[in-house]
């Protein structure tokens, strides 16, 4: 019987060890505040140490600001759903971005902000009111118009448009929902790697589209540019 209980106490010394350390592991996990709503990657711990800039409670903040500050639009949280996830990066999964998008209106109007949670920065912004149809075609709005209505959003985001290379690429109509929108890519003077494609809706002159472009995105998007022109200059 000795011999039983001497075997079993280091066996349940190694339990608890396994279990506490686990623990402190989750512990120092969520004390960080870097958590979902719902367990990621299945109950995984995902970071250990504290490196990450962005709280969830400052992500929502940060959002909110920017929606108000930035493109005058004043979010009233009680009147949307609101879906606020923690995800792996697309283009590097090492790194982790809040995803927030608050819905009303049977979802035909809403709101998203992505942003990076290690540095803060804002990856990704969309908005849309899916009630307002858009049927006359307008003109292209000047170089004057566009940096007018993308200097303020952007300097939310700390971004001052003189350091960037402001292109407009052709207008679109989208079939979908008949919006006359312009695209714009912006490219900072002194680092090309540096650079953001912006939507602007026409008609409501606004940014309704933001997205910090990866370098295959670049490309891609040059490769478009490029088969525009040498299909204009064909016609």
């Amino acid at each position: 019987m000795k011999k039983s209980v001497k075997i079993l106490i280091p066996v349940l010394l190694v339990m608890i060890l396994s279990i506490f350390t686990g623990c402190t592991k989750t512990l120092n996990h969520y004390e960080d505040k870097l958590y979902s709503e719902k367990a990621l990657l299945e109950g995984q711990v995902i970071n250990t140490t504290p490196t990450n800039v962005l709280t969830r409670e400052n992500a929502i903040k940060k959002a909110l600001d920017i929606f108000e500050k930035g493109l005058n639009v004043k979010i009233d949280r009680t009147q949307f759903s609101e879906n606020i996830r923690l995800l792996k990066d697309d283009t590097d999964n090492s790194n982790l971005q809040w995803s927030i998008t608050w819905k009303k209106n049977n979802e035909k109007a809403f709101y998203s902000c992505t942003l990076d949670s290690s540095t803060g920065e804002v990856v990704q912004i969309q908005l849309a009111d899916l009630n307002k149809l858009y049927t006359e075609k307008l003109p292209q709005l000047s170089t004057t118009e566009i940096r007018n209505i993308i200097t303020p959003f952007l300097g939310q985001l700390n971004i001052n448009v003189a350091d960037y290379n402001v292109s407009a690429l052709n207008s679109y109509k989208d079939s979908n929902y008949l919006s006359q929108s312009t695209n714009i890519i912006i490219t900072n003077k002194s680092n090309t790697e540096k650079s953001y494609f912006l939507t602007i809706n026409a008609e409501d002159k606004i940014v309704s589209g933001f997205n910090r472009l990866s370098k295959n995105d670049q490309r891609s998007i040059q490769e478009k540019i490029n088969n525009e022109k040498n299909s204009s200059s064909r016609r």
